[in-house]
């Protein structure tokens, strides 16, 4: 299992929806740039170009690392395990190394359970609330 969406405890239209699983991506680029980009209109659109070529060799980048880093996961064991709200106004994460692949479908299930009883993933040890940022792991 690589990862899951979840709906929160209420059920409801308005509770979150998460996504919960083992990180495949060496990182996540920001969509900052897109928002930047989906408001210029005239001349400002000539300005978004170089944003626009910059965020897309920033996912250039991070999928040929992910080419490498997948192999080197599996070698090592060692799975990064994230949690965030689709559609959320920011780029908060939770995230928790594992030591093994196994770990890390455990710890997603664990947390699936956990959004859907209490809203959110429970803090434990080894967990991060982290921002995502233009080349955070």
């Amino acid at each position: 299992m690589c990862h899951v969406v979840v709906s929160g405890r209420s059920g409801s239209e308005d509770s979150a929806r998460w996504r919960v699983g083992r990180r495949r991506l060496a990182w996540r680029p920001s969509s900052a740039p897109l928002e930047v980009i989906s408001v210029a209109e005239g001349p400002f659109v000539l300005v978004v170009l170089p944003v626009f070529g910059w965020w897309l060799a920033s996912w250039t980048a991070s999928l040929l690392a992910t080419a490498f880093v997948w192999p080197a996961r599996a070698a090592t064991g060692r799975w990064p395990v994230v949690a965030y709200v689709l559609e959320a106004e920011n780029d908060r994460f939770q995230c928790r190394w594992t030591r093994s692949r196994a770990e890390a479908d455990t710890l997603v299930q664990q947390w699936k359970t956990e959004i859907e009883q209490f809203d959110r993933p429970q803090p434990g040890p080894g967990v991060l609330t982290r921002t995502r940022k233009w080349f955070g792991r």
